[in-house]
């Protein structure tokens, strides 16, 4: 889509920073004024700094809403742009939630202002991920994933326990298994 909003990376863990890459294109025609609008993520923190319209880092205003404006200017027909922002996740997110962020961009066109709201973008936080290889030709492998910082972690096979860990002050962990 031309006007959406994509989170990266797509499933995070509390505690993760996160960007959002707000892209959008004028269909129509030319417009004036035009200003962008940043519901901040409930649960986020906006990183200091991060904010880059075109490739060119911005200075938001903050409104009594908590939400962030930031000018971006006339934009012709078929002139868009690129307004990017990244966003730290409370350590307190809720595993298994996600974390949405919307953007609206204001402008007058033919006399009259309007708003319309860019597609918005999502992340999936996750509790603890699980990675290993689907299919083996060895009885030892290891498995690793992400989980929030410093967690027990425990690898089961059905009901038989193959290993324990913790996950490091980053949210990564790795096991090695024998089955």
């Amino acid at each position: 889509d031309d006007n959406a909003v994509v989170p990266t990376p797509a499933q995070a863990m509390p505690g993760d920073r996160v960007q959002f890459r707000a892209q959008f294109k004028n269909n129509g025609s030319a417009v004036t004024g035009a200003v962008a609008t940043i519901e901040q993520p409930a649960g986020a923190t906006l990183v200091p700094g991060s904010v880059v319209l075109d490739g060119n880092p911005v200075t938001p205003q903050v409104a009594g809403d908590g939400s962030l404006t930031v000018p971006v200017g006339d934009l012709a027909g078929g002139a868009g742009g690129v307004l990017s922002y990244s966003v730290d996740l409370s350590s307190a997110a809720a595993p298994t939630s996600t974390v949405g962020s919307l953007v609206k961009l204001a402008f007058t066109a033919d006399g009259a202002p309007q708003v319309e709201s860019l597609q918005s973008g999502s992340v999936a936080i996750a509790g603890v991920t699980l990675e290993a290889p689907t299919q083996i030709n060895q009885l030892t492998l290891t498995a690793s994933g992400r989980a929030p910082a410093a967690s027990p972690i425990s690898v089961f096979d059905g009901s038989t326990l193959l290993a324990t860990t913790t996950s490091s002050p980053g949210g990564y962990w790795q096991a090695p298994l024998s089955l």
